[in-house]
């Protein structure tokens, strides 16, 4: 197999960056939306302190990259914070069902 540096560079910089990069802020457009939907206190809550860290991270992350370094190299610990908005979703989905199933009984 020979090493073709033009599918390596659509593989890895246009397809595995760019659009992996995309996806994740439109997944974090969703949560946002679904922040300013949520009528329950708590969990609107929670997804506030959520958002806000990750929001934070990213900031973080866009700054060390003006600075010509990256989150792996200054803080790599601080990418488990992105996992706060599927916790939160999770916490979301169950207080749903349980709240849903306490006003049919």
């Amino acid at each position: 197999m020979t090493h073709d540096e033009a599918l390596t560079y659509f593989a890895y910089q246009v397809l595995g960056q760019r659009l992996e990069g995309r996806l994740v802020d439109l997944f974090m457009a969703w949560c946002v939306v679904v922040l300013v939907l949520d009528r329950q206190t708590t969990r609107r809550t929670l997804g506030i302190v959520a958002m806000g860290t990750v929001a934070c991270v990213k900031a973080y992350a866009l700054c060390l990259a003006y600075l010509g370094t990256s989150l792996d190299a200054e803080a790599p610990l601080l990418k488990v914070v992105w996992l706060m908005p599927f916790v939160w979703i999770l916490v979301e989905s169950v207080t749903s069902r349980r709240f849903r199933s306490e006003t049919v009984a």
